[in-house]
């Protein structure tokens, strides 16, 4: 459920017959362009009977309206901010699940677009069936970020606070300038990825360091029980100051590189948006595979 906090506002709405359910959520934090918050239809819980989600969209939407915060856009489905879930699966579903990805009903983005509700945007799941051929093309980049001083270091999976507690402080200057984005504490960034320790491998948590010993970027990549031969890349970047220069590069081959001696065959470009940079990073070397949608609808319309 969303995190302890006076300013975020929130009410949970049922159907009669009880087999429907979301919640209305008003967090400040998270805001359009114009600096005015977004409403948030989130934890999604709904039969595919439209009429009942008819009823339950508008009783929520007409609770936003009266919080008189100045909405302009509902989104759905959101769990508060883009660091909880978010978005839904629209394509892929018979692709095997991992950690963190948005799992849904195939019917579910359609029973919202009944509800007049419309694509707001629209992130990817990139699988590379040859990463040795992507690594060979990076290594130019490698070798040159090793020349510049730049190292790699992973993280100790045995001291997972200090592991956290760095990840966190590079994550925020990594991912501020992404689109919906919002400042989380500390404390809920650990509580969030607390549960990481079974998945994390040596070189699961990779750092991109300066010579001065900066942190210039981070990647989390795991592998799911059973299925060692595939990589999952789950965050990834590298601060903005930084991004342009070869560095993401050298750093995506330095990932590679690792993960290949562990007999890794197969790897998975997680959760990235269509129009950003992350998506067409792979150079057309990757194939999509499962693709997910936040979906959205102006708050007026509210109904009586």
């Amino acid at each position: 459920m969303l995190a302890p906090d006076a300013t975020v506002r929130s009410r949970r709405f049922a159907s009669p017959d009880g087999r429907g359910r979301l919640t209305a959520i008003l967090n400040p934090a998270l805001t359009d362009e114009a600096g005015r918050p977004y409403g948030q239809l989130g934890f999604l819980d709904l039969a595919n009977d439209l009429p009942a989600a008819r009823a339950l969209t508008a009783s929520a939407r007409r609770w936003l309206l009266r919080q008189d915060a100045g909405v302009a856009t509902v989104l759905a489905p959101m769990n508060g901010d883009a660091w909880h879930d978010y978005r839904l699966m629209v394509a892929g579903h018979d692709e095997p699940p991992f950690a963190g990805e948005p799992r849904n009903p195939p019917w579910l983005p359609g029973l919202l677009e009944a509800c007049d509700f419309a694509p707001f945007s629209e992130h990817v799941t990139k699988t590379i069936a040859e990463p040795p051929a992507a690594l060979a093309a990076w290594a130019r980049f490698h070798r040159r970020a090793l020349a510049r001083g730049i190292s790699f270091q992973a993280g100790d999976p045995a001291d997972l606070g200090a592991v956290l507690h760095r990840a966190y402080r590079v994550s925020l200057a990594v991912f501020s300038g992404l689109p919906l984005f919002s400042p989380l504490p500390e404390d809920d960034f650990g509580a969030l990825y607390a549960g990481v320790g079974g998945l994390l491998e040596p070189d699961g948590l990779l750092f991109a360091v300066a010579p001065d010993g900066r942190d210039l970027g981070l990647c989390f990549a795991f592998r799911l029980p059973g299925h060692p031969r595939d990589l999952y890349l789950k965050s990834f970047g590298v601060r903005p100051e930084w991004q342009g220069t070869g560095l993401a590069a050298a750093f995506t081959a330095e990932v590679y590189r690792r993960w290949l001696e562990r007999g890794v065959a197969r790897v998975h470009h997680c959760l990235m948006g269509s129009n950003e940079a992350s998506a067409r990073f792979d150079r057309g070397a990757g194939v999509v595979t499962r693709r997910y949608q936040l979906f959205a609808r102006p708050l007026d319309q509210a109904g009586s």
